[in-house]
């Protein structure tokens, strides 16, 4: 069928699938983050529905894909598991589906050292170092607990001064 434009069906989606191959020409997406940019480009939601579904079944766009690269970027980057896991949400990303989370990622040991090794990077000249790099850490996304462990194993006393 056509539409107002004289476009027929395969042309509409190999339109839409042009503009999302384009977008993965970039980086790898989310299915959620696809969907969205196409939404924005004001295509036709059926259209958009077709073209995503046939993007995941070859395999184009896959979620835990998308989030196993995700969270291992993040980490050599430095951030912690409730930034990440954040982030991930804004990505339409549930974290409870993806397998083997958070162990797979997040052992606590690992993310302490990640922790430590933030804090070396960090200079700051506040009065309270213990306050001053529980915030830093903090905003990285590391959970309290680790910020707690992290700041002991860095030889600051467990309780702020």
């Amino acid at each position: 069928m056509l539409d107002q434009n004289g476009n027929d069906d395969d042309t509409k989606i190999a339109k839409v699938f042009g503009k999302l191959m384009a977008l993965l020409s970039v980086r790898d997406r989310s299915v959620h983050e696809a969907r969205c940019r196409l939404q924005k480009s004001a295509y036709q939601q059926s259209v958009i529905d077709e073209v995503l579904q046939r993007a995941i079944s070859s395999g184009l766009l896959d979620d835990q894909r998308f989030a196993a690269d995700y969270i291992n970027s993040k980490l050599r980057s430095g951030w912690g598991s409730l930034r990440i896991e954040q982030e991930l949400k804004r990505f339409g990303i549930d974290c409870a589906r993806l397998p083997d989370y958070p162990d797979a990622y997040f052992d606590e040991r690992r993310q302490i050292n990640r922790a430590i090794a933030a804090l070396s990077r960090h200079r700051s000249h506040a009065r309270n170092q213990y306050q001053a790099k529980y915030r830093y850490l903090a905003q990285k996304g590391y959970p309290p607990d680790i910020v707690a462990a992290a700041l002991q194993d860095d030889g600051l006393a467990d309780t702020p001064s």
